[in-house]
């Protein structure tokens, strides 16, 4: 199984043109509102046209420009859910179904099997403005898989969902997906959905993947200032290689000490505001006396913005800590020096390749 695309489209004042392989694996598209990942999902699902490059889908040519091949979206055996889920406003829930059915002497089975699947028991002649977000979802993804697709792609499926009903949802669909043997493609800009569905991410950026890999390795080693940005790190500084396992953060007026070699292309360093910690008596090593700024106070965690000490640099830092660690010390009394451990800290460049 594996959804391969390679394609380029112009417009006036953007181009798209990204090219990843899903290899069997469920695959998220992860990037800012405006990088090309709807487009990118409309080019595979047949909706827009690219202008160069190619598309396949478990060695079947959906599009090839060279060969001029380009399937009609109804031939290529792929389901796109849209944001607010794109169901026929006139047509009843069966309708809906019955309308992505692709072949028609299974329409009862295949009926019986997803409204028991996905519990529409009951709500087969309902039209959608009588139901739920939750059940919407579920009557559109009943409807991509009427069409036995070989791979489903989602684009922003939870964008409109408060957090309550986004969680609940979730969880429904990631069970559905347990499932599902075919690939699966979802694009948002929201990283910790694309972490939770998905095991690659493909980062996207002015309509070019940057950077891509195992989620894990993506999230705690990327490459590019851009990644690290995408993927929630909030202290950045720029950076110079001094030895092989030292750099200089230019912007916190501080040598770091590192656990892996230093490239000779490094020229940042981040770290996560979660992987921030009180530096312990006697560490020297990577570690900044601070002040105290602001708090952004949260129901489980509080986020807090600290200032670099006089004399080591005009600098602030982001640090998120449990309430609960918080309260169970801190409070009394707060670190005059923070601590950047040598494993946590991201080795970073801003030149995109």
């Amino acid at each position: 199984m594996s959804l391969k695309v390679e394609i380029r489209k112009r417009y006036r004042d953007f181009e798209l043109a990204v090219s990843f392989d899903t290899a069997g694996s469920s695959l998220g598209l992860l990037g800012a509102s405006g990088c090309g990942k709807s487009l990118t999902l409309k080019c595979i699902a047949g909706v827009v046209t690219p202008e160069e490059g190619r598309i396949i889908l478990n060695d079947r040519i959906l599009f090839d420009a060279e060969k001029k091949i380009n399937l009609p979206p109804k031939d290529r055996r792929v389901g796109l859910m849209f944001q607010h889920y794109a169901l026929f406003p006139n047509m009843t829930v069966r309708g809906n179904i019955e309308a992505g059915i692709r072949r028609k002497e299974k329409r009862r089975l295949m009926l019986e099997y997803l409204t028991m699947m996905l519990r529409l028991e009951g709500k087969l002649e309902r039209y959608p403005y009588q139901l739920s977000g939750g059940e919407q979802q579920r009557v559109a993804l009943a409807r991509m898989l009427a069409n036995e697709p070989e791979a489903l792609l989602f684009d922003e499926p939870f964008s409109a969902l408060d957090a309550y009903l986004k969680n609940q949802l979730q969880q429904e669909l990631l069970g559905v997906l347990r499932e599902y043997q075919g690939d699966i493609l979802m694009v948002s800009h929201n990283r910790e959905e694309l972490y939770r569905f998905c095991n690659k991410i493909v980062v996207a950026h002015q309509g070019r993947v940057i950077e891509s890999g195992d989620k894990a390795e993506l999230f705690g080693h990327p490459r590019l200032l851009t990644t690290a940005i995408l993927t929630g790190c909030k202290n950045i500084s720029r950076a110079r290689k001094l030895t092989d396992y030292s750099v200089e953060a230019l912007d916190w007026k501080l040598r770091l000490v590192t656990d892996r070699p230093v490239e000779d292309w490094v020229n940042h360093v981040g770290i996560r505001a979660h992987n921030l910690r009180p530096a312990l008596d006697g560490e020297r090593d990577n570690t900044l006396s601070v002040l105290w700024a602001e708090l952004a106070e949260g129901p489980f965690e509080n986020q807090y913005l600290l200032r670099c000490s006089s004399g080591e640099g005009a600098c602030s830092l982001s640090w998120i800590v449990a309430r609960k660690e918080w309260q169970g010390g801190l409070e009394k009394q707060a670190p005059a020096r923070i601590m950047l451990p040598a494993e946590s800290l991201l080795l970073l460049t801003d030149s995109n390749p």
